[in-house]
């Protein structure tokens, strides 16, 4: 070894020496100093945000409302147009508005038939069996009316067929209401 030292430059031997403790510090300021100080960069950060919220003194106040609106904005947005009904009553909203818009569009409402009410996840869903009978484009204007109309519905099938000797069609559809589960009342 001491032959293979003697080899080498002195110079070279230095720098690598040197080279050696430069990576050694790097290695110790990456890991050990590093993280803490960007931890202690980002606390001061907070620190002085939370600070500057504080000395405002309003921001509890105006961070309610600002987020009260938001709670509203969202439920409507669950909730649709459809008003807050018990599951029971919305069988009957929801034949009074299939009713009123098969009328808007001159289709016929032949069958509307409630399923068993279930809970999936935060929502209870209720399904509907519905045949409805009348031209292609009323019917096309009628199935999109009828999902602005009653929110938050889901079309789980849908079955279109030509009747006999008419220009008629006869639609039948599954589809699906849902109404947010706040817990037991």
């Amino acid at each position: 070894m001491a032959a293979f030292l003697n080899t080498i430059p002195v110079r070279t031997l230095y720098m690598a020496m040197a080279a050696t403790v430069v990576l050694t510090l790097l290695a110790f300021w990456l890991y050990l100093f590093k993280k803490p100080m960007a931890e202690y960069s980002m606390l001061k950060q907070t620190r002085t945000l939370l600070e500057a919220k504080v000395a405002g003194k309003s921001f509890l106040a105006d961070d309610i409302g600002a987020l009260s609106t938001q709670v509203e904005d969202l439920r409507r947005q669950v909730q649709g147009k459809q008003p807050v009904l018990p599951m029971n009553e919305i069988v009957a909203h929801t034949v009074a508005r299939l009713d009123g818009v098969s009328g808007l569009h001159a289709i016929q409402l032949l069958s509307v038939k409630p399923g068993s009410s279930t809970r999936t996840g935060t929502f209870e869903e209720l399904p509907f069996s519905i045949t409805v009978s009348g031209g292609y484009l009323n019917l096309y204007r009628w199935l999109g009316d009828v999902e602005r109309e009653l929110g938050p519905m889901v079309v789980k099938e849908l079955e279109v067929k030509p009747e006999r000797a008419t220009d008629t069609l006869t639609m039948n559809l599954e589809m699906v209401s849902y109404k947010p589960y706040w817990g037991e009342p």
